[in-house]
């Protein structure tokens, strides 16, 4: 069984094919609610790709988002261990969708992938990921856009205080020399900006 990796897509450019764009989104959510796949999506659009892997799903489709002269929106989808960001750039590659562009987060912890292509962090913004558990359960699973911001967290939750200057690996270190008399584990990863 493949690892899923979690991905959030922001597609951004002009109002009208940002629009129907969403729209075919819109309709394989309806053709197929049950188990929305980018296959469906791309059969709906007449479109191929090299991957055409049948283990990538919507999961969620976010309502667009106008902000003075800017558009956007956020499709959230899973697939089998990577992105598969070519069933987007696929897309893309239409003529009716010539001026939009995308930039993406993806999460799969089992492979070690995180990435943030959105290096301004204007649409997507984790940077960190914080993950905690104990007893075998999750305790804190939280994102952040900066390590200062993280640090402040990490303050305020647990008894410890970590120098704003830290490292990942002293926040690491100090977190369970604190908690060293329990079971508690402690993670920070950090979201590349390229592939």
């Amino acid at each position: 069984m493949a690892n899923y990796c979690t991905n959030a897509i922001a597609f951004y450019g002009e109002l009208n094919q940002l629009e129907a764009l969403h729209g075919h989104i819109e309709r394989t959510l309806l053709m197929d609610p049950h188990e929305p796949r980018i296959t469906t999506l791309l059969d709906e659009m007449n479109l191929d790709t090299k991957v055409n892997d049948t283990r990538h799903f919507i999961i969620n489709l976010n309502p667009i988002i106008s902000d003075k002269d800017s558009h956007h929106f956020v499709l959230l989808t899973e697939s089998a261990w990577c992105p598969m960001t070519e069933d987007f750039n696929a897309i893309l590659k239409q003529p009716e969708f010539s001026t939009l562009d995308y930039v993406y987060t993806a999460e799969e912890p089992g492979m070690g992938i995180y990435i943030n292509t959105d290096t301004t962090q204007r649409f997507l913004t984790p940077k960190y990921r914080f993950f905690s558990y104990m007893d075998d359960a999750v305790i804190h699973e939280e994102y952040f856009s900066s390590l200062a911001d993280l640090v402040k967290w990490v303050n305020s939750i647990f008894s410890v205080f970590i120098d704003p200057n830290s490292t990942i690996n002293s926040i690491i270190a100090q977190l369970c020399k604190a908690y060293h008399d329990t079971d508690a584990e402690f993670f920070i990863d950090e979201y590349a900006t390229a592939v």
